[in-house]
């Protein structure tokens, strides 16, 4: 935060938080933000929360062909988590424990591919989200500025 306090002389500014994001550090800097524009004209600082993660912004929808290449039958998705739990529970306390884990987290990764459609259309809503956030501030902010 150092180089923001020292440098950073920008007056309007929008802080986006994203509900999942166990590496957000948005409280600390809008204070920060707010004390290094306080010698400006017209301080503008929004802070904003919505939903996604530090990935947000960058994620993409997922292409239909990619979809469909990773896509998982629910029948088998059912039948890999079941031979993983009946693993799981043969090693549980053993030295084979680690095995029946990773077979548990490579059963839930399936589990995850069946849901494919339903994730893309979260993350398309997510990102439409995020844009229609930004466009607003950008559309607002420049009412708010003399140029």
């Amino acid at each position: 935060m150092g180089i923001v306090k020292r440098n950073y002389r920008v007056s309007q500014n929008l802080v986006i938080r994203f509900t999942d994001d166990g590496i957000d550090e948005s409280k600390r800097l809008a204070p920060v933000l707010a004390t290094t524009a306080a010698g400006c004209d017209n301080v503008d600082l929004t802070y904003k929360s919505l939903p996604g993660n530090h990935a947000r912004p960058v994620q993409q929808p997922v292409p239909e062909e990619v979809l469909r290449a990773l896509e998982v039958p629910p029948s088998m998705a059912s039948t890999v988590e079941q031979v993983a739990q009946a693993v799981s529970e043969s090693t549980a306390s053993t030295p084979l424990e680690p095995v029946g884990e990773a077979a548990m987290s490579f059963a839930q990764a399936g589990n995850e591919m069946v849901g494919l459609d339903q994730a893309k259309e979260a993350i398309v809503e997510d990102v439409t989200k995020l844009v229609d956030e930004v466009s607003d501030w950008i559309t607002y902010s420049m009412r708010v500025v003399d140029w």
